[in-house]
């Protein structure tokens, strides 16, 4: 799980995690959250940003994978040895009307490899019974769990790469040439730059 915390210059704890479009959702201890562009520790204009002020689009540029990568993406997940060790595999679905990115991730837990769908972006929240549904219309039942005060729903087990894959195909109806953005931690994977915005 692509959870970590921190502490900003004031005092103030918490835990952030990446959402959607690969901006980072901070959840302080006392419950509020504040959404950032990219890595909050990076610099204090992004730390001042935790304060209240309103944050700049994301500029970071991920790399592009096909769908019909995700395999090879997994493989090299699982034969990493980075700690965290993540893939996030994130597009924007073609009905969305306000830019929300989906978020599908990968990772490895106590040297288990899972397919999680985290609760932080307002699609992947907004969606979630629909995932749970499709899942177990293919033979997987997801489990709740929570690390640090983030939620999010897990499976462990046999037939991921194809879950995953069924997930954006027959929900989000993606193709196996559609390219996604690609944010990968604790492993490497060859990938071609992208620009910031949607995969597709």
């Amino acid at each position: 799980m692509a959870i970590k915390r921190f502490k900003l210059d004031d005092g103030r704890e918490g835990v952030m995690g990446t959402m959607d479009n690969g901006m980072v959702e901070l959840v302080f201890d006392d419950g509020t959250s504040v959404i950032l562009a990219g890595n909050p520790h990076s610099d204090r204009d992004r730390a001042r940003q935790s304060k209240g002020a309103a944050p700049s689009p994301s500029e970071t540029a991920y790399p592009l994978v096909s769908l019909a990568e995700l395999p090879g993406v997994v493989r090299a997940l699982r034969e990493g040895c980075g700690h965290p060790r993540y893939a996030v595999f994130m597009f924007e679905p073609q009905d969305s009307t306000d830019g929300d990115f989906v978020n599908l991730q990968y990772s490895v837990e106590n040297g288990v490899l899972g397919l999680d769908w985290v609760l932080l972006g307002g699609r992947n929240r907004h969606d979630q019974q629909i995932i749970r549904a499709h899942a177990m219309a293919h033979g997987h039942q997801f489990e709740a769990r929570e690390t640090n005060g983030v939620p999010y729903l897990r499976l462990e087990g046999q037939g991921l790469c194809d879950l995953g894959k069924s997930l954006m195909e027959g929900i989000y109806h993606l193709c196996p040439e559609d390219q996604v953005q690609l944010l990968a931690e604790g492993f490497q994977y060859p990938a071609r730059p992208s620009k910031p915005g949607s995969g597709r």
